[in-house]
């Protein structure tokens, strides 16, 4: 039974991936969205909830996954209390982007970048590891966020060396 569940969505993926819609965007598109990333990251710095919410869609199924709370963040009004719980938590902040893949078709784009949040809380400033993916779609002529999801990575370090191969069921047994 555990092979038929795990193919079905491996098939699902491959069937996307061969069929053109796991594509890079084209040059236009890449630019336009890390240009929208940029400015995102500006407001952020900025604490400017009124441009950060510019670079959301206004449709009422907009999703915001902060990492944070428990439910996913469904609606501009829900997310708009989002960055005001907090903002009002922290003193200051800076996205440091380290590393962005921009994927596209028409007028729908997705991204995926690990970044740096640098946050100040109680004058102390901390680096806080994230991986942000999310959907945007191109609307009256600017790239506007449909589906948003922020996951913190724990800062670890690394063994020099190649990761260790994962172990397969036979060997665990």
């Amino acid at each position: 039974m555990r092979t038929r569940f795990w193919s079905l969505p491996l098939f699902l993926a491959l069937v996307m991936i061969f069929s053109g819609y796991a594509q890079a965007a084209d040059a236009q598109t890449e630019k336009e969205i890390q240009e929208t990333l940029k400015k995102y990251s500006e407001a952020y710095e900025k604490r400017d909830i009124k441009a950060i919410m510019s670079f959301f869609s206004t449709d009422p199924g907009v999703i915001l996954i902060d990492g944070i709370s428990e439910f996913p963040i469904v609606g501009a009004d829900q997310i708009k209390m989002t960055y005001e719980r907090d903002f009002s938590q922290i003193q200051a902040s800076r996205i440091e982007y380290t590393k962005t893949y921009v994927g596209g078709k028409g007028d729908t784009a997705w991204f995926t970048t690990s970044l740096i949040g640098h946050i100040k809380v109680e004058n102390q400033e901390s680096p806080i590891p994230a991986l942000w993916s999310g959907v945007m779609q191109k609307t009256g002529g600017k790239w506007l966020i449909v589906q948003s999801h922020f996951s913190y990575v724990p800062i670890v370090e690394f063994e020099e060396g190649p990761a260790p191969a994962p172990e397969t069921p036979a060997q665990k047994k």
